[in-house]
């Protein structure tokens, strides 16, 4: 099947003398690769999986330094009773820490 594609012109002339060096034609060479690509990362690779580090306990919110109209008071009000006093509590630990940071300056 043809197919069209753009590249940068330098790049794929030395890519072409690449193959000819190796006596290959171009698209031989590039089916080579797409083959090789999709057999190796076709499906993920199943080494590096994401889900082996996905934590199913894990509790995204936003980052310490978002704004508090657009980012944190927005996701406050979709939070639970219990998820409310977690973030209460580990706020208050930072705060509290920060104090004594700061006192010993």
């Amino acid at each position: 099947m043809l197919r069209t594609f753009e590249t940068d012109e330098e790049l794929y002339q030395k890519f072409k003398a690449k193959c000819a060096r190796e006596g290959k034609k171009v698209g031989d060479k590039l089916n080579e690769l797409i083959k090789n690509e999709v057999k190796v990362h076709g499906e993920g690779n199943p080494i590096h999986e994401i889900t082996k580090w996905a934590d199913p306990d894990f509790k995204s919110f936003p980052a310490f330094k978002e704004r508090l109209t657009t980012n944190w008071i927005p996701y406050l009000q979709k939070c639970n009773e219990k998820e409310l006093q977690e973030v209460a509590e580990q706020s208050e630990g930072i705060l509290n820490a920060a104090i004594r940071i700061k006192r010993s300056l």
